[in-house]
């Protein structure tokens, strides 16, 4: 209930005058002190000629140190007279104000009722308690909204000599009203807004230069700057702030580097520098445990999947380790984000494969390069004495963590629970060059690296079969050059091939090569493999000669063109070599494709020209 003033009311709550206090008037004393707080609203304080303060009068002042001597009858005053004030404010005070409008207002108004209280003579307590409802008045017509806007159009900012008083002269009136929270608070808020919108500009994909410099620098000579001008008025820590601003724009950073990371990832090495500052801000385990999420949820989403090629899932997990282990060297994120993709790869088919291939490889183009590279740096074997530096695993390790060096082949190694099946692998690839006339010399240097990798004992085989091709160096002819495979220690699977007959004068020359070897070597023989090797053609086609190097089965059906007809069919061809029609249709078509014969029909073929010769 409010109780406006009045002579009347204040004659009720200050004491009747006793026996000390004879030869006062109160009722008239009342009425005095008054009118001279009258109006208890500023007139035409919206045209900028508010009420002229008047200076009380000698009387005035007899009459306020007559009944306000008390300080429970100021008190009681005081209750009176605010509430009067804000009958007032809510007929008077205009609402749709600007926000420097609104500023000239409080000035105005603070000034006004601070000169009558310098008069009335009010103890602290009286006074105290009238400027703070007097502020919580004035405080309810601020537009909080108009505030923000005001603010964000000049912090953070160069501000001119002029812009600069007149923010100092708001942020005063605002303290003066005890707004200093709410002022403090919208600072913080325009902030945060402004840091975080200036990282979304300069670090959004931006990866491949530093940028944190940049980030500090902004905060150090642009946002601090206004929050040191605001506290030095509202008395907060400005210190603390700097610390906590740099603590924000970091964890704004590492906000936006966990919405990108798996295409950070994707592009490493570019990306290096980001990941490298995304290991610097990486503080929080709940920041830690939302970035490994993102990227295991993107991996899935992007590559875990049947339409991924096996080369590209095995080109990003090795891209996985290099970027994790920038970002946590420990190894403990590593091993969270790795676990899908290692127990996704243990479904493909391909996989030893690709990866045999790929450390074989030393095409810089290709995709898995690097494990070429990895493949080349001399293995080390370090040990660690810890002693009394040894530290628990971190935090947030999985129950199953395993500390060690971080290296690519022997994680993609450890997929599997055994080497077998990679030794194997080189073994069928490395017979394979070897049979097709590989260099001796290059699969043995690639040899030692993988015994480096791999160990001596598991290549005896493979050095049997380079062994064997060294020695059929010694069985030259001027037709054929031989390859003696010692069939034990040769993959069964390489010398087990589909048998045709070959033509009567290479028959003839394996004929003679084998009595000579079983002359030299009694109680051993040799079993012609006509299927595995090549064969080097020259052929005459218009006139022009161009060389060819095939398979013995592609080499034998050219051949038989060279006979008395100029068209062969595909049932003479199976019949004269011993194949199945489906082989000779293959064989005949790849000399189709390379024009040198032409499909007359769907079974017979004819050389290309009459008078082609071979």
């Amino acid at each position: 209930m409010n109780i406006e003033i009045t002579s009347k009311v204040i004659s009720q709550i200050i004491p009747r005058p006793g026996l000390y206090d004879l030869g006062g008037d109160l009722d008239n004393d009342i009425q005095i002190v008054l009118d001279w707080l009258s109006p208890y609203y500023p007139e035409n304080l919206n045209n900028n000629k508010p009420t002229k303060i008047v200076d009380p009068s000698v009387r005035v002042k007899k009459a306020i140190h007559g009944y306000l001597k008390h300080e429970s009858n100021q008190i009681e005053f005081v209750m009176v007279y605010i509430n009067t004030i804000s009958s007032q404010f809510e007929t008077k005070f205009v609402a749709d104000l600007s926000f420097l409008e609104y500023i000239h207002m409080v000035r105005q108004l603070s000034h006004y009722y601070n000169c009558h209280l310098d008069y009335l003579n009010l103890t602290n307590r009286s006074r105290m308690i009238f400027t703070r409802k007097l502020n919580l008045l004035i405080n309810s017509k601020l537009s909080h909204t108009k505030m923000e806007e005001y603010f964000a159009e000049r912090l953070f900012g160069d501000l001119s000599s002029q812009s600069h008083f007149e923010l100092i002269d708001v942020i005063t009136t605002l303290t003066s009203i005890n707004l200093t929270n709410e002022l403090n608070s919208t600072m913080i808020q325009l902030a945060i807004s402004t840091i975080k919108r200036n990282i979304k500009e300069i670090a959004t994909e931006k990866w491949t230069v530093p940028i944190l410099d940049s980030i500090n620098n902004c905060i150090t000579t642009q946002i601090y700057p206004t929050f040191s001008l605001v506290t030095s008025y509202t008395e907060s820590p400005a210190a603390s702030y700097l610390s906590s601003l740099n603590t924000t724009a970091h964890d704004e950073l590492v906000h936006l580097r966990i919405s990108e990371i798996y295409t950070m990832v994707s592009t490493y090495p570019s990306s290096i520098p980001a990941l490298e500052e995304l290991h610097l801000c990486l503080t929080s385990s709940t920041k830690r445990r939302q970035l490994t999420t993102s990227f295991i949820d993107s991996m899935r989403k992007h590559l875990l999947h049947s339409g991924a090629d096996t080369v590209d899932i095995i080109h990003i997990y090795i891209k996985t380790m290099q970027s994790f282990l920038i970002i946590d060297p420990r190894g403990v994120l590593l091993d969270q984000v790795i676990r899908p993709a290692r127990k996704y790869l243990r479904t493909r088919d391909d996989v030893v494969i690709k990866l045999v291939h790929g450390m074989l490889n030393n095409n810089p183009s290709s995709k898995l390069y690097e494990l070429a590279v990895e493949l080349t740096r001399k293995q080390e074997s370090i040990v660690r004495d810890e002693g009394l530096k040894w530290t628990p695993d971190p935090i947030d390790a999985l129950a199953d963590f395993k500390r060690g060096k971080h290296d690519v082949i022997e994680s993609l190694l450890s997929i599997f629970t055994s080497k077998e099946v990679f030794i194997d692998e080189f073994t069928r690839l490395f017979g394979k060059q070897l049979i097709e006339g590989g260099d001796v010399q290059d699969i043995e240097e690639k040899l030692v690296l993988l015994k480096s990798r791999f160990g001596n004992d598991l290549f005896t085989m493979l050095d049997i079969m380079i062994r064997d091709i060294r020695q059929s160096g010694l069985y030259q002819g001027d037709l054929l050059r031989m390859s003696v495979l010692s069939h034990l220690y040769w993959p069964s699977s390489m010398l087990e091939h589909d048998s045709f007959s070959v033509p009567d004068l290479i028959q003839q020359r394996f004929d003679e090569f084998k009595s000579q070897f079983i002359n030299d070597k009694p109680g051993r023989t040799v079993k012609h493999i006509p299927s595995l090797g090549s064969v080097t053609l020259e052929l005459e086609i218009n006139h022009e000669t161009k060389s060819f190097v095939v398979t013995p089965l592609q080499a034998a059906i050219i051949d038989l063109f060279n006979e008395k007809s100029d068209e062969v069919s595909v049932n003479d061809a199976a019949t004269k070599l011993s194949i199945s029609e489906y082989t000779a249709t293959q064989a005949l078509n790849f000399w189709v494709d390379e024009k040198v014969l032409m499909k007359l029909t769907s079974t017979l073929y004819i050389a290309n020209e009459d008078d082609e010769s071979f």
